[in-house]
């Protein structure tokens, strides 16, 4: 597990998308999961705050899901 500080301007699915991760969803998930009820993410980041993200191999095996939403662009 790594601890990554929020830059303004970062959502879920632009760290998800660094970090590789397919679903978002399971960044907040994961995150929720090993933080303090206080630094619990609800609906939005909030920048200064950390976020904690899984390593390559739990990236790896949320992608195994392939759960992810489609991007589908024009």
């Amino acid at each position: 597990m790594m601890v990554h500080f929020i830059l303004f301007g970062e959502t879920l699915e632009s760290i998800s998308e660094e970090i590789h991760l397919e679903n978002p969803k399971y960044l907040k998930e994961f995150h929720n999961r090993h933080c303090a009820k206080g630094d619990l993410i609800d609906h939005q980041l909030v920048p200064g705050k950390k976020l904690f993200i899984p390593d390559t191999d739990t990236v790896k095996r949320y992608n195994s899901r392939n759960d992810a939403p489609l991007n589908i662009r024009n």
